[in-house]
């Protein structure tokens, strides 16, 4: 990845194949969307954009929650939908890495990520312009088919890391993959 003085510009170089043998768990706010009513929303209106909000001014009960030992916020994309379409829908929860399922308040759920095959996207902070951006990226990659990989939608994470300032902070951007053909 290197800055091209606007945002990060990502290579296939910048993607580490990873293999996951267990399932990750995360518990947060959820918002059904697509790529499509998040990209056409004023900003700060989308459905991903209500669900941060919502983390920020209404952080949720950790200890509740069985965090998992790393303590990592998270967030995940699951339950792909209309997968044969250009603008698949799917579900987007931000929240904590957490054990496993338990029981919630009603306005928290609880997704995994499945074990499998990723390709793996170190993306630096301010998450506000670098994760849209990574994300752009790498669903060109995929929809263009220059990548030796293909998604197998049972599955995306993002575990966040996070330092003194926004410059400081990390994200690790988790997509399911498997062998292209």
């Amino acid at each position: 990845m290197r800055s091209n003085g606007h945002g990060p510009e990502f290579t296939i170089d910048d993607l580490k194949p990873v293999s996951i043998p267990m399932s990750i768990y995360v518990a947060g706010y959820q918002a059904d969307t697509s790529n499509s009513i998040e990209y056409n929303a004023a900003p700060g209106t989308s459905p991903i954009a209500r669900v941060i909000d919502k983390m920020a001014h209404q952080p949720l009960e950790v200890a509740a929650l069985q965090p998992h030992p790393a303590g990592q916020m998270a967030s995940a994309y699951t339950h792909f939908i209309n997968l044969d379409t250009q603008d698949p829908l799917y579900r987007y929860t931000m929240g904590l890495r957490v054990e496993g399922f338990a029981e919630t308040p009603d306005d928290i759920g609880i997704v995994e990520i499945p074990p499998g095959d990723f390709l793996c996207l170190a993306v630096p902070g301010p998450f506000h312009s670098t994760i849209p951006a990574a994300w752009s990226w790498l669903i060109n990659q995929f929809a263009d088919r220059t990548l030796p990989w293909v998604r197998t939608y049972t599955g995306d994470v993002e575990l966040y890391e996070f330092g003194l300032g926004a410059n400081d902070a990390s994200c690790s951007i988790y997509v399911a993959v498997k062998p292209g053909l």
